[in-house]
C-alpha cells in the first residue's frame, strides 16, 4: 500500500458530487463518477493545452480506510489480486479487513488468510476456505487449480473461454460452483499461453462481453448460450472460483 492523501472521508463526501477535487500543492486528485463508477486521476493544478489524463492504478487511503483503483483508474469493487495476495473491496470500494467474506478471513492488512487459524478460532485451508470436516468449504481439485498460480503471477493475464462443450454442477464439500471446458489465459505483453484447462466459476459470477463501445453483462450460467468470449482481466477468489471477467482494458 504506497500512497495516501488526506483528503477527508473520501466515499462520504464523494457521493455527494459527481466531481470532487483536492488540491495537492502542485497537482490536483480528481474522483469523477461516470455511469455510477467512481474514477481517479491526478492532473496539474493548470492543465496544459492539449492535456491527456493518465489512467492511475493503485492504493488509496483516507481516514482508516482504503481504496483500491485499476482498469484505467477505474474504483475496484469484489476481489482482487495485488501483488501475489488476494484482497476483497466492499461496493462502496472500502478494503475489507478483520472480517469474513463468504469463507474467507480477511486480516489486519487485508490481505487473505491461507493455512492458518483465525482470531476466533476458524481453521483456513491452504487456499484460505474455512474448513469442513477437514476440508476447504470451497475447493478444486490440483489440476484445476494450477491457474491460481498463474493469475497471481499474471493478475493482468487476457482470458480467451471456448464454447464449452461441457459444464459440469459442481458440490464440493458444501458450495456449489461450474466448471466450463475451456479456459485459456495469455500474457498480456508477449501473448504465450499461460494455461489452458478448465475454469470453475461461482453461481453468480459476471461476465462482460464488449460490442464496440458498449459492454453488456451477464451470468456465467448464460455463457453456453453466448459462445466464445474474450476477456481483459479475470476476477477470483482465494480458493480459484471466478467471480467475473472484464472487459474494460489494462489493469
Amino acid at each position: 500500500m504506497k500512497r495516501g492523501w488526506k483528503i477527508g472521508r473520501m466515499l462520504g463526501a464523494c457521493m455527494l458530487c459527481l466531481l470532487f477535487f483536492s488540491v495537492t500543492g502542485r497537482a490536483r486528485d480528481v474522483w469523477e463518477q461516470k455511469d455510477g463508477v467512481w474514477y481517479f486521476y491526478t492532473e496539474p493544478d493548470t492543465l496544459p493545452e492539449n492535456y491527456e489524463r493518465t489512467p492511475y492504478s493503485g492504493w488509496i487511503h483516507a481516514d482508516g480506510d482504503v481504496w483500491y483503483y485499476a482498469e484505467a483508474s477505474r474504483m475496484m469493487t469484489g476481489w482482487l489480486i495485488v501483488d501475489g495476495s488476494f484482497y476483497y473491496f466492499h461496493d462502496d470500494g472500502r478494503m475489507a479487513r478483520n472480517e469474513w467474506v463468504g469463507c474467507f478471513y480477511l486480516g489486519e492488512d487485508g490481505a487473505a488468510l491461507t493455512d492458518t487459524t483465525t482470531p476466533d478460532g476458524t481453521r483456513l485451508s491452504i487456499y484460505g476456505s474455512r474448513m469442513r470436516r477437514g476440508k476447504g468449504i470451497e475447493e478444486l481439485n490440483e489440476k484445476t487449480a494450477r491457474y491460481i498460480g498463474v493469475l497471481k503471477e499474471h493478475p493482468d493475464a487476457r482470458a480467451e473461454l471456448g464454447s464449452p462443450g461441457q459444464v459440469v454442477l459442481e458440490n464440493g464439500n458444501g458450495k456449489r460452483f461450474l466448471i466450463f471446458k475451456t479456459l485459456s489465459l495469455y500474457d498480456r505483453e508477449s501473448g504465450a499461453l499461460l494455461y489452458s484447462g478448465d475454469g470453475a466459476f461461482e453461481m453468480n459470477a459476471v461476465l462482460e462481453r464488449r460490442d464496440g463501445d458498449r459492454i453488456t453483462t451477464f451470468r456465467a450460467t448464460e455463457l453456453l448460450e453466448n459462445g466464445t468470449l474474450l476477456g481483459e482481466r479475470v476476477f477470483l477468489d482465494p480458493a480459484g472460483l471466478i467471480t467475473g471477467i472484464s472487459q474494460r482494458g489494462k489493469p
